[in-house]
């Protein structure tokens, strides 16, 4: 099931990415609709989602585990930064993604 999962979101990612670039000026032009960097940060939090999995799946180094929750977590604050808040401002999700980390830090430290 998680193979399915994993080769379905990475498709998705792709198909999404090269929409973004294919046709973000044209869709900005006729429907003035900003989608480049909303479509980049799916297609990122995607790719980064199949990496995450296919480490914990396949048991890859445990600091590459860490290292890829890590930025997964980049990529979702990154995402919710581009469909929610503003990403030009310092706001709370970047408060909250930062928060989560340090706790991530500190619950692997504690198991070592």
């Amino acid at each position: 099931m998680t193979d399915k999962i994993m080769k379905i979101v990475f498709v998705l990612s792709t198909i999404i990415l090269i929409m973004t670039y294919q046709f973000w000026s044209v869709i900005k032009e006729h429907y003035h609709v900003k989608i480049y960097y909303i479509g980049v940060a799916i297609s990122l939090f995607g790719y980064v989602l199949t990496i995450t999995m296919l480490a914990i799946k396949n048991n890859y180094s445990k600091k590459f585990v860490i290292l890829s929750e890590y930025v997964l977590i980049l990529a979702m604050n990154n995402l919710l930064d581009e469909l929610f808040f503003d990403p030009t401002k310092f706001q709370l999700n970047e408060y909250i993604s930062v928060g989560i980390i340090t706790l991530i830090t500190f619950k692997n430290l504690l198991k070592q």
